[in-house]
């Protein structure tokens, strides 16, 4: 188990889902609806020339509010042919188990659809 502030850490980025209604794949991009469809988000892969999913695990304490949460940590290496350069930290958090499954599932094809692309 990991606390959220060691999950975090040096990351960029923390993203905490109470429930997600939609996640789908464009591309390498990967697509959250929650809300009422009144939230929107993305995190883009395309620009990536790695990316490494960190496992799936509970975390010690909740920054939902909900007991307990899951997450994982997602960095991604971009692409300094696309203008970009440098490394990308994302940590994701969930109050339901299998949607963090899910998402964690969406972002490791995402990764291998890259490695293998290589």
């Amino acid at each position: 188990m990991t606390s959220s502030s060691e999950a975090v850490g040096s990351y960029a980025m923390l993203l905490a889902f109470r429930s997600l209604e939609e996640v789908y794949v464009r591309g390498r991009t990967v697509h959250f609806v929650g809300n009422g469809h009144r939230f929107y988000g993305n995190i883009e892969c395309e620009s990536a020339s790695d990316v490494r999913v960190g496992s799936l695990a509970p975390l010690d304490d909740s920054v939902l509010g909900s007991g307990q949460e899951f997450g994982f940590q997602l960095e991604l290496t971009l692409d300094e042919d696309m203008a970009r350069s440098g490394r990308e930290r994302v940590c994701f958090q969930f109050t339901d188990r299998e949607e963090a499954a899910m998402v964690h599932q969406i972002f490791s094809e995402v990764a291998a659809s890259i490695r293998g692309a290589s």
